[in-house]
């Protein structure tokens, strides 16, 4: 009895135990899933809600952007308007209205515009053309360019061949500028005002007058100098530009046809004269002397007739009142100076009015369908002449000849050579240059 006692309480136990085991172990699994399940609550938001960063693409997200246009110098470009176009051109142009202090807020997409303006102030461009906002910047400059001049170098005065009345503050010192400079010079009178050219200062000699040659070696090339006010009060003065005697600007005047004109020319240089036509014709240049290039130019229909190494003569068709420019250099680099000799003559270029002619070379411009006719002028003698020119018909004493493929007509002359008639017709549809050679009576 006692024995089975013992079987039965050892059965309760091991059931007992069982359970224990059991109650045990699924404690232990809900404890790891209570543990577990915190940790999957809080993995969520990071993959649903992901931190805030910059968009992907641009365009598609509006700013509100504060914008502010100013001039180089920082200075409010107040009261104007600046158009941007996006350059996606998807976008409506946007029209931002400056207010006095040249700042506007103004809603934008990302991304690049152009940028254009109305109602700039006068004197001031554009600048900055592009405009791009970006994620995350709120602020724009735009620049515009003043162009207004202030003395400065960067925006100098202009001055002109007009004199100018200027005034310069107390220790100032004011730029000016000259386009087409060459061959001007400064002249200041009666002033304290010291002139600096090419980092070259000139002060007033002691009659108060200073005066500097600008030396540009292109008529294109603007001439820039300073005015330097050192002393302590305003100084005004009366700044006269003046073309050089004998340049282009100022040319030397001749007084008489037929009088030799002596110009004195420097190394590399030219000398300018001028002269007005007082009669319809052709006006006749002849050089007197060797080594020289002498052009002409009829202001007044653009025609040039040239010629170079003379002791030869060139023509140009004139009307009377026509402002004629002849221009004098000298071939020769081997001497600081020349003197060339020249001197004009006018006549009327008719069959009964011939152009006389001596020994020598000729150059003249023909124009098309005109024609010169020349004469042996009181006393010359004529061995032997050519003519050359494209499209020309030669008459010789009412003969006609025909140039050769080059364009030459080779004339020997019989007899005394004296009182001889010559005809050169340009026959082309241009302009042609004609030469006439003159050779002296041939020795037997």
């Amino acid at each position: 009895m006692n024995f089975k006692k013992l079987i039965a309480g050892l059965l309760l136990m091991s059931l007992l135990t069982a359970s224990a085991v059991a109650f045990s172990s699924c404690s232990s699994n809900e404890a790891e899933k209570t543990t577990e399940a915190p940790a999957t609550e809080a993995s969520t938001p990071a993959e649903t809600q992901p931190e805030e960063t910059e968009p992907a693409t641009e365009a598609t997200v509006e700013l509100a952007c504060n914008l502010t246009v100013t001039d180089q110098d920082g200075t409010p470009i107040p009261n104007a308007t600046a158009y941007l176009s996006h350059k996606n051109g998807q976008l409506a142009q946007i029209a931002v209205q400056l207010d006095e202090n040249g700042k506007a807020t103004v809603t934008l997409a990302t991304g690049a515009y152009t940028v254009t303006y109305e109602n700039l102030p006068e004197g001031h461009l554009p600048d900055d053309t592009t405009l791009t906002v970006a994620y995350g910047t709120a602020d724009y400059t735009l620049k515009v360019l003043n162009n207004i001049p202030n003395g400065t170098a960067e925006r100098p005065f202009t001055v002109t061949d007009e004199t100018t009345e200027v005034k310069i503050p107390a220790k100032t010192s004011y730029t000016y500028v000259m386009f087409n400079a060459m061959d001007r010079t400064i002249v200041i009178e009666n002033t304290t005002l010291k002139v600096s050219y090419k980092s070259v200062e000139y002060a007033p000699d002691e009659n108060g007058t200073v005066s500097v040659l600008l030396t540009n070696e292109s008529p294109r090339d603007p001439g820039y100098f300073t005015l330097v006010n050192e002393g302590d009060a305003e100084v005004s003065a009366t700044v006269n530009i003046q073309a050089t005697a004998g340049s282009m600007n100022n040319p030397y005047v001749i007084e008489a046809l037929g009088e030799n004109v002596v110009a004195t020319v420097p190394k590399s240089a030219t000398v300018y004269y001028k002269w007005t036509a007082t009669q319809t014709g052709v006006l006749m240049l002849t050089s007197l002397t060797p080594n020289n290039y002498i052009a002409m130019s009829n202001l007044a229909n653009s025609t040039v007739s040239y010629f170079t190494n003379g002791e030869v003569a060139t023509y140009l068709n004139v009307t009377a009142g026509d402002e004629i420019l002849i221009s004098v250099a000298s071939t020769k680099t081997d001497v600081d100076s020349m003197e060339i000799t020249f001197k004009l003559t006018e006549h009327t270029a008719t069959v009964e009015d011939s152009i006389p002619v001596w020994e020598g070379e000729f150059a003249f411009t023909l124009t098309a369908g005109a024609s010169y006719s020349f004469t042996t002028a009181e006393g010359v003698s004529v061995g032997a002449l050519q003519v050359k020119g494209q499209g020309i018909k030669v008459t010789f004493n009412g003969e006609i000849l025909e140039p050769d493929e080059k364009g030459i007509v080779d004339i020997l002359v019989t007899g005394e050579g004296k009182n001889l008639n010559l005809t050169v017709e340009n026959q082309s549809s241009e302009r042609q240059e004609i030469t006439v050679s003159i050779i002296g009576a041939l020795q037997p």
